[in-house]
């Protein structure tokens, strides 16, 4: 990221910082580099999934709510089961995933 700042998929990495960090219990952490990713690329529609999932974590249900619909506004077919399926990751690593994209209202 250091190497290429102005790189348009730069996302994409702090998406993944942010994804991680949800995953290692560092929810807080995980606002701050999706935020961060979100800001990069508004319109790469999973950031906005990968924001939501810890900020209902958080319980900031509103927050999380928003970000579910703004992923939904970018991808109106987008399903936590697709999304799920094409990702591959093993059911116990993205089951807290799924359930807390649930929670901001993603639907199934």
């Amino acid at each position: 990221m250091r190497l290429s700042p102005l790189d348009a998929m730069s996302c994409v990495p702090q998406g993944i910082i942010g994804f991680g960090n949800f995953l290692s219990g560092r929810h807080e952490q995980a606002v701050t580099a999706g935020r961060r990713a979100v800001e990069l690329n508004p319109g790469f529609s999973i950031l906005h999934g990968w924001l939501a999932a810890p900020l209902a974590r958080l319980g900031r249900l509103d927050e999380a709510k928003g970000a579910a619909t703004r992923l939904l506004s970018l991808d109106p077919h987008f399903s936590i089961g697709r999304w799920s399926a094409a990702v591959g990751i093993a059911p116990d690593i993205i089951d807290d995933v799924t359930d807390a994209m649930r929670t901001a209202g993603l639907p199934e």
